[in-house]
């Protein structure tokens, strides 16, 4: 907005500036976002020069030609229009402007298409567009995940969720709202307002009458009442609610364990880290139960609520990793300061890679900086999109604007809307599918948006009627009808399979379906944390970072073998001891430890395994080929992720690298390794053999204050081939699984879900 622009122009020195921007892209006019920024900034900074970046790596030509030809109508006042015909703006303030031209062109030769679906009514237009979906997830290449429905409201999407719903379709609905305002996150944080400040009376209402209470709405309205004649705070009334009259006793039990729950966690709170307090709340109000009922009533709804719920969790812990403060406490007024600033809490869209297999539908603001392979986008019908203007709440004078904005020829409104089609258009890599209907319920029929003609999807504007003869599905699209009932009774949900998967998906379903359900498909909240976890965390953070100092100075030295001569105790000494200990001290986990006799010990244990580690490898240190290593590898159609802590390279044989795999464990030394302890390091293997190296060494190294040392081997030919097919029979058993439990005295044992799974054996 103009505020950012001017604190940017404060801010910059010597006129030392970029700015990168799409006029054509300015779609946040309501959050205060102001095109005339990139229009001013010629005349701003009149030497500035211009980089124009027309190369497309998404969509296809056919698809950029017609967005490009829709968002002409918007001239004169888009940027490429004004710099190409400067106006009197322009003149009268003596910018030295250059022609530029913002045609896109696609690196892609494939071809693609914009099409139109028409309908006479909602119900039908419905139909035809998840037919069209429906269709496209029948061609092999296509997965849940390519397609998306964007709505300009919130509102068009319900119809379309239904329908998907009811195809079997699995969805994601992108809320639109923020994460703060998720039904489920706000009562979590309105309790966590409570541990801090029992007169907040809001927040316990809220409390009471959420999911986690579930209290009766006229018990509540006696309880507030009742509140109001005694002249108590609303807590207070509540400690006592034995004495008061109208309540019953399952009530009562309620209300008594919260007033209990919410006196430990007050406590608490002095100790725990917000993570801690917060996966401590959650298992405590049995949340994680809730959400399990609430996924088996509305799968759908259920999902989405636990992915809410995680990454409220996610983002806990990421502010205690950027602040000092902690505490639950420290994290709420964190939120409140980002609330009165506009931002009700970032969601991370679940596109491609997070989160699970399933259509998208979200609003077209959502989905800027997004990409699908094809983009659904309804209701093009004048009144729906473009949408009514509705002028700002408290206008501002032109005369005061001028002096700061670029007032726009045209109808502003229209061109914000055509702003907002031209990023939908854009999203798709593959095909756009438009869609509009004559009837929406009303007396009137409705009259096909302009943006059809402009985009020239439609032609004659007195010749269209959206009767029988309405267009079809897309002809390229299979014709099937969908059935407009219903979902049946008792059909089971489909759970959406994965793209890619990982050891520890694999080891999870194996040992047991439903705990792999619960924390790879629903991703349900563990119950805590482990502070074995923690510890390992820890340890492999100090390694990684050790050895990134190790890499840089072995660099450093090889310089210097061409410059000055290296100094000898750089040479033999890497790194000291000392230092190891402050990275150490620096990527400790602080987390978890259930006393802080307990954390003392492991942080000592720590030092006394690194001090250990520096004498065997002081006078001779590793240099790592790679640390962290990311890869994926594909075989028989299935696709492993994963992430190998250290390849260290050992030599070449015909230009073929030699290379040791390196995966450190902070568990017991072991002197023989069984089968399933050989799976992971065997998957490294096949990865690093796909990607034309040779690992030569596959090393397990032990980081235990008892012993240390390494447990080494190598996978052979007719291991790797059986690891393939085991990995193979397993990816097929989860698509086919109903996930169920596996239950005994110790897969349940070790089970994070053992508190809320019905078939524990614990």
């Amino acid at each position: 907005n103009l505020a950012q622009y001017n604190l940017i122009k404060l801010l910059r020195a010597n006129n030392m500036i970029t700015v990168v921007g799409d006029d054509d892209q300015a779609i946040y006019k309501f959050r205060g976002a102001s095109v005339s920024n990139i229009l001013n900034f010629k005349n701003d900074f009149p030497d500035s020069s211009e980089i124009v970046l027309t190369k497309n790596y998404r969509s296809t030509q056919e698809i950029l030609n017609t967005a490009y030809h829709f968002i002409q109508n918007n001239n004169p006042d888009r940027l490429e229009y004004q710099l190409n015909n400067p106006d009197e703006y322009y003149k009268q303030h003596g910018a030295l402007v250059e022609k530029i031209n913002k045609k896109l062109i696609a690196t892609r030769e494939d071809s693609g298409a914009v099409e139109l679906i028409t309908a006479r009514t909602e119900a039908e237009e419905v139909r035809k567009v998840v037919t069209a979906i429906s269709e496209l997830l029948q061609k092999p290449s296509i997965t849940y995940n390519d397609i998306a429905l964007l709505v300009r409201a919130n509102k068009t999407a319900e119809s379309y969720t239904e329908a998907l719903e009811a195809a079997h379709i699995p969805y994601i609905r992108i809320a639109n709202t923020g994460l703060y305002k998720q039904e489920l996150v706000a009562d979590i944080i309105a309790y966590g307002r409570i541990l801090f400040d029992r007169a907040d009376a809001p927040s316990l209402v809220r409390v009471l009458i959420s999911p986690l209470c579930a209290i009766k709405t006229e018990e509540l309205l006696n309880l507030t009442q009742l509140a109001e004649k005694k002249s108590a705070t609303f807590y207070e009334l509540l400690t006592a609610i034995r004495t008061l009259p109208k309540i019953s006793e399952k009530t009562a039990q309620t209300i008594e364990h919260l007033i209990s729950l919410i006196r430990e966690h007050a406590t608490a709170a002095h100790t725990l880290s917000a993570t801690e307090l917060l996966i401590k709340i959650i298992a405590d109000l049995n949340v994680r139960e809730y959400l399990i009922r609430l996924e088996q009533e509305n799968p759908q709804k259920g999902r989405e609520t636990i992915e809410y719920v995680r990454q409220f969790i996610e983002k806990a812990g990421n502010f205690g990793v950027l602040y000092e403060d902690k505490s639950l406490q420290g994290f709420i007024n964190h939120i409140d300061v980002e609330r009165e600033a506009g931002d009700s809490g970032r969601l991370e869209e679940n596109t491609q890679e997070q989160g699970p297999e399933a259509v998208k539908v979200m609003t077209i603001h959502a989905s800027k900086g997004l990409e699908f392979s094809y983009v659904f986008i309804p209701q093009l019908v004048l009144g729906r999109f473009p949408s009514i203007g509705r002028g700002d709440l408290i206008e501002l004078p032109n005369e005061l604007l001028q002096t700061r904005e670029i007032l726009p020829e045209g109808d502003a409104h229209m061109q914000e809307e055509r702003r907002l089609l031209y990023v939908g258009l854009t999203r798709a890599k593959d095909g756009v599918f438009l869609s509009a209907a004559g009837s929406y319920g009303g007396k009137r029929l409705k009259k096909p948006s302009q943006f059809l003609f402009e985009t020239g999807l439609l032609k004659d504007k007195n010749a269209v009627t959206f009767t029988e003869s309405a267009t079809a599905v897309p002809e390229f699209l299979i014709q099937s009808a969908l059935p407009s009932e219903t979902k049946p009774s008792g059909e089971k949900f489909s759970y959406p399979v994965p793209q890619k998967f990982s050891y520890s998906q694999i080891a999870a379903f194996n040992t047991c379906p439903l705990q792999y359900k619960y924390q790879f498909v629903l991703r349900i909240p563990q119950d805590k944390g482990n502070y074995r976890f923690s510890f390992g965390r820890t340890m492999h953070n100090t390694l990684l970072e050790l050895f990134k100092h190790v890499k840089a100075r072995a660099q450093s030295e090889q310089v210097s073998l061409f410059g000055a001569a290296a100094s000898t105790e750089s040479a033999n000494q890497t790194i000291s001891l000392e230092e190891i200990y402050d990275i150490y001290k620096n990527q400790w986990v602080d987390e978890w430890y259930e006393k802080k006799e307990q954390k003392e010990q492991y942080y000592k244990a720590g030092k006394v395994i690194l001090k250990e580690f520096y004498e065997r490898h002081k006078d001779a240190w590793p240099n790592p080929w790679y640390l962290e290593k990311n890869f994926t590898v594909t075989f028989e159609g299935i696709t492993l992720k994963g992430r190998i802590d250290r390849i260290d390279k050992i030599g070449d044989n015909n230009d073929v690298p030699l290379v040791e795999i390196v995966d450190y464990k902070t568990g017991k030394y072991k002197e023989k390794l069984l089968k399933d302890d050989k799976i992971q390091l065997l998957i490294y293997q096949i990865a690093l053999e796909d990607q034309g190296l040779k690992p030569v060494n596959l090393r397990y190294y032990y980081l235990h204050e008892d012993k240390q040392g390494s447990a080494s081997f190598l996978g052979k030919p007719e291991e790797i081939a059986k690891i393939k097919n085991e990995i193979v029979e397993t990816v097929e058993k989860i698509k086919r699984s109903d996930f169920p439990a596996s239950p005994s005295v110790f897969n349940c044992t070790n089970c994070d879900f053992k508190n809320i799974c019905p078939f524990s054996a614990v």
